[in-house]
């Protein structure tokens, strides 16, 4: 009966098999900056939207 099962490096990191730990780590990297891309647009987004509405509130409000 065997007690342990052998496993390599890439299954415990969750890399392909032949992927090097570099080409692995710029891979992450460049998904860490698509994901901080898409939260600093949707950010400009959500902020550009509450001024438009706070421009719109205050043209309803003639003298303020």
């Amino acid at each position: 009966q065997t007690c342990a099962q052998p496993i390599s490096i890439a299954e415990i990191t969750g890399r392909p098999i032949g992927q090097s730990r570099e080409e692995a780590s710029a891979n992450f990297n460049r998904e860490l900056i698509a994901i901080e891309d898409r939260l600093a647009a949707e950010k400009r987004a959500q902020a550009e939207a509450t001024q438009a509405e706070r421009d719109r509130v205050n043209a309803l409000r003639p003298g303020i």
